[in-house]
């Protein structure tokens, strides 16, 4: 399955994984265990952090075009792709090691 995701989102997704601070910590950190597969991820799933708060739902989980597996959210209306390494899955349970805030402030606006 080919992932389309739009300048800003593949932006976005760059921004993420190549973010300073806090964002990128809980990247790496995520990382460290293997990263789920893109068929772990449920259409319309809700995505959550870890305290619990809804970020937003799943579109689709598969290959960007630069060949790394993202996930696209749909977050306050807007589609983001975001590296796989962000979540973790338990059957229907996606969360992400990122807040809502984080993930919104690295996506560049437009």
């Amino acid at each position: 399955m080919l992932l389309r995701t739009s300048f800003a989102g593949a932006a976005a997704a760059l921004a993420l994984a190549a973010a300073p601070g806090a964002l990128a910590q809980t990247a790496a950190a995520t990382s460290a265990a293997a990263p789920p597969s893109a068929m772990d991820f449920k259409t319309g799933a809700v995505v959550k952090d870890t305290d619990g708060v809804a970020i937003g739902t799943v579109v689709k989980a598969g290959r960007a075009s630069d060949g790394k597996v993202a996930v696209l959210v749909t977050i306050d209306g807007k589609d983001v792709s975001l590296p796989v390494n962000l979540f973790t899955v338990a059957g229907d349970s996606v969360v992400s090691s990122a807040t809502k805030a984080q993930i919104q402030a690295a996506i560049p606006p437009g």
